[in-house]
């Protein structure tokens, strides 16, 4: 994945500090309608082997894979342990009460794996791959 992003910062290990504008679900077209409410720029450590400087635009790369892996760890795990905690006991013949606690309980495992698994994931890592002429 390509983005576009602001170097804030460069720092002699080699790596760089900059800024890049997080899209909104509205296609970042919604400055008058004030309902984002969170920051829209993030700040990121990227290795910055073409010695890119303060102030320059530049394009930083991540690896595709390892955001989908994240996305589908975060999103889709816990959605897949809340439908199999309630399918699961139906098929049993279980009452639709017993179905939904059983539901929530393996959301709630669904989430927490998703949090063990976070603090054990690497963070994912960044590259500035080139210059933006403006």
């Amino acid at each position: 994945m390509i983005q576009d992003a602001v170097v804030l910062n460069a720092y002699p290990n080699g790596t760089a500090q900059v800024a890049v504008n997080r899209g909104t679900a509205c296609g970042s077209n919604c400055g008058d309608c004030e309902v984002c409410k969170y920051q829209n720029e993030i700040k990121i450590i990227a290795q910055n082997p073409i010695q890119a400087v303060r102030g320059q635009h530049v394009e930083i790369e991540s690896k595709s894979s390892e955001i989908f892996k994240a996305e589908l760890l975060i999103y889709v795990l816990p959605l897949v342990f809340l439908i199999l905690g309630f399918l699961i006991p139906s098929l049993f013949g279980c009452s639709e009460l017993i179905c939904v606690a059983f539901a929530f309980l393996a959301l709630f495992a669904g989430v927490m794996i998703v949090i063990s698994t976070a603090k054990k994931r690497k963070e994912i890592e960044f590259k500035i791959v080139g210059f933006i002429n403006d």
